[in-house]
């Protein structure tokens, strides 16, 4: 064959190799074949993201992990643009266990996908930050896309609000604030104290659990004596008092009664069987300067603490049972850069800051 012969033939195989790249690539593409026969993109018609919502649906979560999946999708859609829905079942069953929030459905639509749809993988990962807006910004050109959100527990989603923000969409009725307010502690055990440490327990479901590091007196007691220090030094504190929150009653007496120094003034807050246990939320929106995070794996006691009056958070680096996150809870997108990590020492039994990584 002759030269021009071969250019033509070599031509024609590298069209058709773009061809092949063009049609495997088109859904990357800013216009998709859909759009080239519809025409142009319309940027000014509302676009929707789409949240299957994996606890929330599977109902195995409890109220931590529903409002982290919430919140995830909330941020993710600021950041597209876009407007969140929800599907009709994922708000019954948020309206079922959770109707005390009175503007957590906020800003969420109610129903099925609208117009055109793409289905967007999502990370199956616990407590990491996929990072996904750059894949999902892809797809403009659909009116929905569709994502799964799996527990997706990580403030980088929701960074994108401000704390203010997200601590209203979980604010509670006027009866369980009030409740917070006068029925948890004694007001006037309250009001003695210039600053409120509050201590996040968590024992009864993780103490059998293979995953999740319980609390224990060993952390507790001498993290509680450095807290003590530093509220003193770093908030001019005269009189701090401490207030226990958790699930095990009388663990938490006996903390008090045995291992805590006789100065220390201490008391528990009370729960009401009647009341959902995210009073104790609200008594930290009221009431906590600092909070310790005992049992740190805990996305309760998370938003407990990402909830509090003072925002002054300390956690027990030590959130998991030898090999029980499997590597799938990553700390930096677990605990905001502002959290004060805090190591135990076996060798001395005192609790300490943990130096930064370099």
């Amino acid at each position: 064959p002759s030269l021009l012969q071969m250019n033509r033939v070599y031509i024609f195989i590298a069209l058709l190799f773009l061809v092949s790249l063009l049609i495997f690539f088109y859904d990357d593409l800013f216009f998709t074949p859909a759009t080239w026969f519809s025409g142009p993109v319309e940027y000014d018609k509302e676009r929707f993201i789409y949240g299957a919502l994996f606890t929330v649906d599977a109902t195995i979560g409890g109220v931590g992990n529903n409002v982290f999946e919430l919140m995830a999708l909330y941020g993710i859609a600021k950041q597209l643009h876009r407007t969140p829905i929800i599907s009709k079942q994922s708000e019954t069953h948020i309206k079922q266990q959770h109707s005390h929030f009175v503007n957590l459905l906020k800003g969420f639509k109610i129903g099925d996908k609208r117009g055109s749809s793409k289905k967007v993988d999502f990370p199956h990962q616990c407590c990491a930050y996929t990072a996904p807006i750059a894949q999902l910004r892809r797809y403009y050109s659909y009116e929905t896309v569709n994502i799964e959100l799996w527990y997706a527990q990580s403030f980088k989603y929701f960074q994108n609000y401000t704390r203010r923000e997200i601590v209203e969409k979980l604010r509670l009725t006027p009866e369980l604030e009030e409740y917070a307010r006068t029925g948890q502690v004694d007001p006037k055990f309250m009001s003695s104290g210039d600053h409120t440490i509050c201590v996040h327990s968590r024992r009864g479901d993780f103490i059998p659990s293979s995953i999740h590091a319980h609390a224990t007196e060993d952390f507790v007691v001498p993290a509680l004596k450095l807290l003590d220090k530093r509220v003193r030094e770093k908030h001019n504190s005269m009189r701090p008092v401490i207030v226990m929150i958790g699930d095990d009653k009388e663990w938490m007496q006996k903390v008090i009664r045995d291992h805590l120094p006789k100065d220390f003034k201490a008391s528990i807050a009370q729960t009401n069987q009647s009341y959902p246990a995210e009073v104790d939320w609200e008594f930290s929106r009221q009431y906590c300067d600092s909070v310790l995070m005992a049992a740190s794996g805990s996305t309760f006691g998370w938003w407990l603490a990402y909830n509090s009056r003072g925002y002054n958070v300390y956690y027990n680096t030590v959130f998991s049972k030898p090999g029980g996150f499997g590597g799938s809870l990553t700390p930096e997108d677990f605990y905001p850069p502002e959290w004060i990590p805090l190591e135990y020492d076996v060798s001395t039994k005192q609790v300490g800051v943990r130096p930064p990584r370099t």
